[in-house]
């Protein structure tokens, strides 16, 4: 049997951070990974879907669905054999199979056993297709974008974040899409103003996008499938995609021969990630936690884990972490949101048309904005952001929120990289360095 300071079940984000910086430390560390190395979901829901013309580079027009499967293959080829190389140069043990919890230190898979002074669940979250009829036919994220070619019309269940990252991209490449949502909103956890205009811009693509339209049934027929909501109507669809949700992977763990509980969100924990009194540790997208389920949220969490069993001690404390709609044009939101801000004295708001005021181009450029929300001594607290720029415009004001820097720090920030980033901060500026409200916009969010 072997021996491991530290065994860690899954390799990605949430927990291969961790196994570095421990193994840098000098601890023995053991990876266990039943699928691909780096994980799954993040991969296929991040990089293949960034996959527009901006982000492959291409020099040609004729941009395919081939183009994605390559660049998404490109990717999961690559950070495969990059991990792999940095798990053989720190000397980590890889165990590919299934690790089930066999108490608070023993681990099998398979026929094997390890024992583990400390152990963190990483396992990740999975798809949950919704308990309807005909959910024989449906489709999760992972087979659409196994697909060979795209359907001629697409329909997906849902509009939340990855629905609408579905929708704008098939769109682009020709493919006729039908949005059904029981509720009466999408991407809940974006500006609603912002959201709105992204629902705007893919209707007048030719998106068909039915709010309250709770799917009750779908059938296979001569031609395709038939889709039913509750209301009556039925739409003629190629491929049936449903993006309702995902549900942590704690099945078949064995978390009840270690004393560890669960909730339909995940793993429970304390304010230190662990999942029992002292060794078994908790992270990423496995956990239950209010704060959003990001590749972000994760490698913050492993990190965090890796210098609790260092000896830190303190509870956790999440840092401002970026969240990214990879729609086209792009949606992300930063630190306090106006939609928090609204309405409170604590906060002023104001909004940036800085696709019109950097002289940008292209239909969705022009009309790329942030709306920025600043607390009473004039420091940047949070931000919604819309257009292009965005994921390059949150990670820039996130290092601003996150150190609260002045308008002269943040002006020698983004001096050093003369892009787009400093021309449009610039009129971020006048707001930092204001001493009084009189050039503060105050918005209804």
């Amino acid at each position: 049997m072997m021996h491991y300071d530290v065994a860690f079940i899954g390799s990605g984000h949430a927990n291969w951070h961790a196994a570095v910086a421990l193994r840098k430390a000098g601890k023995s560390v053991v990876l266990i990974e039943k699928d691909r190395v780096g994980g799954t979901s993040t991969l296929d829901e991040t990089t293949a879907l960034t996959a527009h013309p901006q982000d492959l580079a291409s020099d040609t027009d004729d941009f395919t669905w081939a183009d994605v499967t390559a660049h998404r293959q490109h990717v999961s080829d690559t950070q495969t054999q990059q991990l792999m190389t940095l798990f053989a140069k720190y000397d980590i043990t890889l165990i590919h199979g299934t690790g089930i919890l066999m108490g608070k230190h023993m681990i099998q898979i398979g026929s094997q056993h390890i024992f583990a002074e400390n152990i963190v669940l990483g396992t990740g979250q999975h798809a949950v297709l919704p308990a309807i009829m005909g959910k024989e036919y449906l489709h999760d994220g992972q087979d659409f974008l196994s697909l060979k070619q795209l359907p001629n019309h697409l329909t997906i269940i849902g509009a939340g974040v990855l629905a609408l990252k579905f929708a704008s991209l098939a769109q682009y490449l020709g493919t006729k899409v039908t949005i059904l949502t029981h509720g009466a909103r999408a991407a809940k956890n974006f500006a609603p103003h912002y959201v709105t205009k992204l629902l705007v811009r893919l209707q007048q693509a030719g998106v068909d996008i039915r709010f309250r339209e709770p799917v009750h049934s779908v059938d296979e027929t001569a031609t395709g499938y038939g889709v039913t909501t509750e209301s009556g109507l039925t739409i003629a669809t190629d491929y049936v995609l449903a993006t309702t949700g995902h549900e942590p992977n704690t099945q078949m763990l064995g978390l009840e021969n270690a004393g560890i509980y669960t909730s339909d969100n995940g793993i429970v924990v304390d304010d230190h990630l662990r999942a029992t009194s002292h060794n078994i540790y908790a992270s990423g997208d496995a956990v239950a936690k209010t704060v959003a389920k990001t590749p972000a949220t994760a490698t913050f969490e492993s990190n965090y884990i890796a210098a609790q069993i260092l000896g830190d001690t303190a509870p956790i404390s999440y840092p401002v972490l970026p969240n990214v709609l990879s729609a086209c044009p792009r949606i992300a939101r930063v630190g306090i949101s106006a939609a928090e801000a609204a309405g409170n004295s604590d906060y002023q708001i104001a909004q940036i048309p800085y696709g019109k005021l950097t002289g940008t181009k292209g239909p969705h450029e022009v009309a790329a904005e942030m709306t920025v929300v600043l607390d009473a001594a004039h420091h940047l607290v949070g931000a919604d952001i819309f257009g292009m720029a965005a994921p390059t415009l949150a990670n820039a004001l996130t290092i601003a929120i996150t150190q609260r820097l002045s308008a002269d720090e943040f002006a020698d920030l983004t001096a050093t990289c003369p892009t787009a980033i400093q021309k449009i901060t610039a009129h971020l500026l006048p707001l930092l360095a204001s001493t009084t409200p009189e050039d503060v916009v105050q918005l209804e969010a």
